[in-house]
Protein backbone atom coordinates (compact mmCIF):
# COMPACT_ATOMS: atom_id res chain seq x y z
CA UNK A 1 0.00 0.00 0.00
CA UNK A 2 1.61 3.22 -0.95
CA UNK A 3 1.79 6.00 1.68
CA UNK A 4 -0.45 8.12 0.31
CA UNK A 5 -3.47 5.58 -0.14
CA UNK A 6 -2.43 4.99 4.38
CA UNK A 7 -2.33 8.49 4.66
CA UNK A 8 -6.07 8.79 3.20
CA UNK A 9 -7.32 6.02 4.89
CA UNK A 10 -5.90 7.06 8.06
CA UNK A 11 -7.38 10.36 7.68
CA UNK A 12 -10.72 9.37 7.10
CA UNK A 13 -10.76 6.96 10.56
CA UNK A 14 -11.28 10.03 12.60
CA UNK A 15 -8.73 9.39 15.28
CA UNK A 16 -7.89 10.63 18.42
CA UNK A 17 -4.42 10.82 19.36
CA UNK A 18 -3.34 9.24 22.67
CA UNK A 19 0.16 8.96 23.73
CA UNK A 20 0.21 5.01 24.44
CA UNK A 21 2.02 2.71 22.80
CA UNK A 22 5.75 2.16 22.07
CA UNK A 23 7.57 0.52 19.14
CA UNK A 24 10.71 -0.81 18.36
CA UNK A 25 13.40 1.65 17.75
CA UNK A 26 10.96 4.81 19.44
CA UNK A 27 10.68 5.45 23.02
CA UNK A 28 6.98 6.73 22.56
CA UNK A 29 5.80 7.30 19.35
CA UNK A 30 4.21 11.18 18.27
CA UNK A 31 0.61 9.57 18.97
CA UNK A 32 -1.41 6.56 18.96
CA UNK A 33 -5.23 6.21 18.60
CA UNK A 34 -8.15 3.66 18.86
CA UNK A 35 -11.02 3.76 16.04
CA UNK A 36 -13.08 0.64 16.08
CA UNK A 37 -10.96 -1.64 14.97
CA UNK A 38 -8.12 -0.32 13.73
CA UNK A 39 -4.99 1.24 15.91
CA UNK A 40 -2.68 3.78 14.28
CA UNK A 41 0.78 4.96 15.54
CA UNK A 42 2.72 8.05 14.34
CA UNK A 43 6.22 8.44 14.69
CA UNK A 44 7.65 11.53 15.24
CA UNK A 45 8.79 11.78 11.80
CA UNK A 46 5.24 11.75 10.16
CA UNK A 47 5.58 7.55 9.66
CA UNK A 48 2.51 5.62 10.48
CA UNK A 49 2.07 2.09 11.85
CA UNK A 50 -1.64 0.71 11.36
CA UNK A 51 -2.87 -2.59 12.61
CA UNK A 52 -6.24 -4.21 13.84
CA UNK A 53 -7.00 -3.67 17.28
CA UNK A 54 -7.92 -6.97 18.24
CA UNK A 55 -3.80 -7.21 19.20
CA UNK A 56 -4.31 -4.22 21.78
CA UNK A 57 -7.65 -3.80 24.11
CA UNK A 58 -8.68 -0.33 24.16
CA UNK A 59 -9.42 -0.48 28.01
CA UNK A 60 -6.03 -1.86 28.84
CA UNK A 61 -4.71 1.03 27.03
CA UNK A 62 -7.01 3.79 28.69
CA UNK A 63 -5.99 2.06 32.29
CA UNK A 64 -2.27 2.16 31.59
CA UNK A 65 -3.04 6.32 30.58
CA UNK A 66 -4.88 6.06 33.87
CA UNK A 67 -2.32 4.50 35.81
CA UNK A 68 0.58 6.89 34.43
CA UNK A 69 -1.44 10.00 35.79
CA UNK A 70 -2.01 8.26 38.98
CA UNK A 71 1.73 7.39 39.65
CA UNK A 72 1.98 11.65 39.36
CA UNK A 73 1.27 13.85 42.02
CA UNK A 74 -1.95 15.94 41.10
CA UNK A 75 -2.36 13.62 37.65
CA UNK A 76 -5.89 13.88 37.52
CA UNK A 77 -6.27 17.03 38.87
CA UNK A 78 -6.85 19.00 35.57
CA UNK A 79 -9.25 16.17 34.43
CA UNK A 80 -11.65 16.79 37.84
CA UNK A 81 -14.86 18.26 38.05
CA UNK A 82 -15.08 20.61 40.82
CA UNK A 83 -17.89 22.78 41.75
CA UNK A 84 -19.18 24.37 44.88
CA UNK A 85 -21.74 22.57 46.56
CA UNK A 86 -25.79 24.14 46.93
CA UNK A 87 -26.96 24.64 50.08
CA UNK A 88 -28.22 20.97 50.72
CA UNK A 89 -23.94 20.08 50.16
CA UNK A 90 -24.68 18.33 46.94
CA UNK A 91 -22.81 19.25 43.60
CA UNK A 92 -24.97 19.74 40.34
CA UNK A 93 -23.63 19.94 37.33
CA UNK A 94 -25.82 20.97 34.29
CA UNK A 95 -23.91 21.43 31.62
CA UNK A 96 -22.47 18.28 30.23
CA UNK A 97 -23.10 16.09 27.76
CA UNK A 98 -22.75 12.23 29.60
CA UNK A 99 -24.81 10.34 26.77
CA UNK A 100 -23.34 11.74 23.85
CA UNK A 101 -26.85 13.17 22.30
CA UNK A 102 -25.56 16.86 22.01
CA UNK A 103 -28.33 18.18 24.37
CA UNK A 104 -27.22 18.93 28.15
CA UNK A 105 -28.00 16.41 31.08
CA UNK A 106 -27.59 16.87 34.52
CA UNK A 107 -25.91 15.13 37.56
CA UNK A 108 -25.68 15.58 41.07
CA UNK A 109 -23.01 14.48 43.19
CA UNK A 110 -23.13 14.12 46.69
CA UNK A 111 -20.40 12.72 49.09
CA UNK A 112 -20.12 12.73 53.22
CA UNK A 113 -17.27 15.08 54.41
CA UNK A 114 -16.00 12.35 56.57
CA UNK A 115 -12.23 12.19 57.35
CA UNK A 116 -11.95 9.00 58.36
CA UNK A 117 -9.45 6.66 55.96
CA UNK A 118 -12.42 4.61 55.08
CA UNK A 119 -15.75 7.13 55.19
CA UNK A 120 -19.01 6.07 56.80
CA UNK A 121 -21.45 6.68 54.29
CA UNK A 122 -21.33 6.08 50.75
CA UNK A 123 -21.02 8.93 48.19
CA UNK A 124 -23.70 8.76 45.34
CA UNK A 125 -24.26 10.11 41.71
CA UNK A 126 -27.85 10.77 40.20
CA UNK A 127 -27.72 11.40 36.35
CA UNK A 128 -30.91 12.41 34.53
CA UNK A 129 -30.23 12.49 30.98
CA UNK A 130 -31.96 14.63 28.33
CA UNK A 131 -34.24 11.64 27.33
CA UNK A 132 -35.41 11.40 31.27
CA UNK A 133 -33.63 8.28 32.01
CA UNK A 134 -31.56 8.20 35.67
CA UNK A 135 -28.30 6.30 36.01
CA UNK A 136 -27.63 6.04 39.92
CA UNK A 137 -24.36 5.26 41.43
CA UNK A 138 -23.06 4.57 44.48
CA UNK A 139 -19.26 3.93 45.97
CA UNK A 140 -17.62 4.65 49.38
CA UNK A 141 -15.61 7.72 48.17
CA UNK A 142 -15.15 9.04 44.49
CA UNK A 143 -14.83 11.75 42.55
CA UNK A 144 -15.86 12.79 39.06
CA UNK A 145 -13.53 13.66 36.17
CA UNK A 146 -13.81 14.63 32.29
CA UNK A 147 -11.08 12.54 30.17
CA UNK A 148 -11.29 12.69 26.55
CA UNK A 149 -15.07 13.99 26.40
CA UNK A 150 -15.88 11.45 28.46
CA UNK A 151 -17.17 11.51 32.40
CA UNK A 152 -15.72 9.54 34.92
CA UNK A 153 -15.87 8.33 38.46
CA UNK A 154 -12.54 7.86 40.39
CA UNK A 155 -13.44 5.61 43.48
CA UNK A 156 -10.81 4.59 46.36
CA UNK A 157 -10.62 0.96 46.58
CA UNK A 158 -10.69 -0.23 50.02
CA UNK A 159 -10.27 -4.28 49.36
CA UNK A 160 -7.21 -4.78 50.49
CA UNK A 161 -6.90 -2.34 53.60
CA UNK A 162 -6.35 -4.04 56.62
CA UNK A 163 -9.16 -2.40 58.67
CA UNK A 164 -7.48 -3.11 62.22
CA UNK A 165 -4.23 -1.17 60.97
CA UNK A 166 -5.30 0.96 57.81
CA UNK A 167 -2.11 1.75 55.31
CA UNK A 168 -3.26 4.85 53.00
CA UNK A 169 -0.82 2.68 50.41
CA UNK A 170 -3.17 -0.02 50.71
CA UNK A 171 -5.90 1.77 49.12
CA UNK A 172 -6.05 1.16 45.42
CA UNK A 173 -7.94 3.31 42.42
CA UNK A 174 -10.98 2.06 40.28
CA UNK A 175 -12.47 3.79 37.48
CA UNK A 176 -15.90 3.76 36.18
CA UNK A 177 -17.25 5.00 32.49
CA UNK A 178 -20.75 7.10 33.19
CA UNK A 179 -22.35 7.23 29.94
CA UNK A 180 -25.83 6.61 28.42
CA UNK A 181 -26.07 3.10 29.27
CA UNK A 182 -25.03 3.98 32.95
CA UNK A 183 -21.74 3.39 35.31
CA UNK A 184 -19.45 0.68 33.89
CA UNK A 185 -16.40 -0.64 35.94
CA UNK A 186 -13.22 0.58 32.98
CA UNK A 187 -10.36 -0.28 35.67
CA UNK A 188 -9.54 -1.58 38.71
CA UNK A 189 -6.74 -2.02 41.63
CA UNK A 190 -4.91 0.69 39.97
CA UNK A 191 -2.22 1.74 42.28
Amino acid sequence: MSLRILRKVIAGLGFVALPLLSWAGQAQPASSAVKGKYVVTRNAGGGALLCLASAVDKSELLCEEFRKLLRVRGGLSPYKLELPPDPEGNVRINNIDVDGDGAVDEMVWSCSGSASIIPPDPCTLSVTLSSGKKIEFEESRFSLMRYASQVYAVAQDFSEVNLDNPNPADIKTKIYRVDGSGVHLVCSKLP
